[in-house]
């Protein structure tokens, strides 16, 4: 499947799969492909290219994108394959998202489903629904969603809030119910990543991460939700993880540096071919997570890793190389025709890309055209719901005397969710109050004083992919928190002021120090917030917690996760 992330005839990169479904451009001065250019489309027709992702490059308005998928269907069936392009997203909700926030709701995610209390299920089937009419109605026809990873560590880098939560049955059942909601719009899920990514210490951007279980704690916690989806015939693809599984296999493969590693499962006939086809009874497509990604491209070249995914049993390999320049597509040319040469070489291996080409064709001939168009207003207020209904209280009986408070401190990890807090609890006060908003490097700025209010807002260190990918290494994902810092700010406005409110707007591991010492502490899983067209910072996420601060709502979540460390066996 192919990505046409960046393009200006001097960079971009390319992903071929079994039948070459996948694809990716980029470049260094971040011009996105919003418009098919002359050479990728003849990339695509002569390659038999058979599908692409986006990302939010891509993504500006709805006539624009709209014009850029037909032109990529266009390209599909002049090519000589005469199949529809899989046209992909990750647009998985909360945090991962590539559509543009101000005109596509974004919705808060999977863990705040998870932490409805009652009807957890009608909420996923509603937001797989609503994602799917978003983009099906832009000519997007397959998701790379939902996330059915149990987040049962809690240092997980890269999954956190992306899981419905800990519980492995619930998280089946809510990715099931996510997919049907796709279905219903007619979008294809994508499940992932198999054979599960919630219990790993690194994130497989930039390392190659490890899963130590046992066959026991395999089977129960990290394969059942893919195995209740395929038993449920609602999974239509499933993307591997770029991980290690030595109980699941062990045997090793040689990388470019001549060094032996533990086969990850992109890479496993094992695991792809006996465990999830043989022995699971996966009949729909195999994707692997992006092969730029560190835990592939630092140990493999991108002949060897296309060819080592297709021996595995995977039939789609993504973006395992990329194109900067002309001479770039023509060394694409040539990485496909060598793929095609050992291709013919290799019986085995022949008779893998006929099973997957069929099985291609099978699920692209299953594509429907959208039948509903988008209710802007409708995703809007199922937005504002979920993200109310998904709060959380977690310490009850705390309060602060609202009567009291004359002004308001607002510190959160950006000036504009500090931004949208200030405009929500302007709407929702009854009387005037003075805001001061600060970013969390602002802290040091931050003085109490009586009768003034402190709300302080936290959330984990991001991953490459909430920004997009390998290609955003060198943006700041990564946030400092002085924890220290943050507690005398709480316990000074305590003291000093009208009261302290702490905000974990992520699974709200490790925050027992912010919650004993607040005087009130709430979860949300949602940090997103955009601009309006009159320049006002707004999310729903900021609208509920305001709400809830001032009493206009109850509180009626409940956690999803354990956030107190347990043990799994390994």
């Amino acid at each position: 499947m192919i990505d046409l992330r960046y393009f200006d005839n001097k960079d971009l990169s390319v992903s071929a799969s079994n039948n070459l479904v996948g694809y990716q451009t980029q470049n260094h001065t971040r011009s996105g492909v919003t418009k098919l250019p002359c050479e990728l489309a003849t990339l695509l027709c002569d390659l038999n290219i058979g599908g692409v992702i986006l990302f939010a490059e891509n993504c500006e308005t709805k006539p624009q994108i709209k014009q850029l998928t037909q032109a990529i269907q266009q390209c599909a069936m002049r090519s000589e394959a005469n199949l529809p392009a899989l046209i992909s997203i990750d647009q998985e909700g909360g945090r991962v998202t590539r559509l543009p926030k101000a005109q596509w709701p974004s919705f808060s995610g999977n863990m705040a489903i998870g932490a409805v209390t009652e009807n957890s299920r009608d909420y996923a089937f509603e937001n797989g629904r609503l994602i799917g009419e978003q983009l099906a109605e832009l000519g997007i026809n397959v998701n790379h969603a939902p996330t059915v990873d149990v987040n049962i560590n809690h240092a997980n880098p890269v999954i956190n809030v992306r899981s419905f939560g800990d519980d492995p049955s619930i998280v089946g059942d809510l990715g099931i119910a996510t997919a049907k909601g796709l279905k219903h719009s007619s979008v294809l899920a994508t499940f992932k990543h198999f054979p599960g990514h919630g219990d790993t210490h690194t994130d497989s951007h930039t390392g190659l991460p490890c899963v130590n279980h046992n066959e026991q704690t395999i089977e129960s916690v990290d394969l059942k939700p893919f195995q209740q989806a395929i038993d449920a015939n609602e999974c239509p693809l499933i993307m591997t993880a770029h991980i290690q599984y030595p109980v699941l296999d062990s045997s090793t493969i040689i990388t470019k540096q001549g060094q032996a590693i533990v086969r990850p499962a992109t890479l496993s006939r094992q695991i792809i071919s006996e465990t999830l086809r043989n022995r699971m009874g996966f009949k729909g497509l195999v994707i692997t997570d992006a092969l730029d990604m560190a835990s592939i491209s630092d140990f493999l070249k991108p002949l060897d890793a296309v060819l080592e995914t297709f021996r595995a049993g995977a039939d789609i390999a993504l973006m395992p190389f990329k194109v900067h320049n002309p001479d770039g597509i023509k060394r694409f040319y040539e990485l496909v025709d060598s793929v095609v040469k050992n291709v013919i070489a290799d019986e085995e291996l022949t008779a893998e890309i006929m099973g997957s080409f069929q099985r291609v064709r099978h699920t692209k001939q299953t594509l429907r055209q959208p039948t509903k168009p988008m209710n802007y207003l409708a995703h809007r207020r199922f937005e504002n719901k979920l993200a109310q209904d998904s709060l959380i209280n977690l310490l009850p009986n705390q309060s602060i005397h609202l009567s009291r408070i004359t002004s308001c401190n607002i510190v959160m990890p950006s000036i504009e969710q500090a931004l949208a807090f200030k405009y929500a609890i302007m709407s929702v006060s009854d009387k005037e109050l003075l805001i001061n908003c600060y970013s969390l490097q602002q802290l040091n700025n931050v003085k109490a004083r009586q009768d003034q209010m402190l709300i302080i807002g936290l959330e984990d260190k991001r991953s490459v992919v909430d920004a997009g990918g390998m290609d955003d290494l060198d943006k700041d994902c990564q946030q400092q928190i002085d924890q220290d810092r943050v507690i005398k700010t709480m316990q000074h406005s305590n003291e000093v002021g009208g009261g302290s409110v702490f905000i974990s707007l992520k699974a709200p591991y490790h925050c027992q120090r912010y919650i004993n010492i607040a005087s009130i502490s709430l979860a949300s899983f949602d940090a997103n917030c955009y601009q309006t067209s009159d320049g006002q910072w707004t999310g729903a996420a900021f609208d509920a917690l305001s709400k809830a601060i001032f009493k206009k709502i109850k509180v009626t979540g409940t956690l999803p996760i354990n956030i107190t460390q347990r043990s799994f066996t390994k």
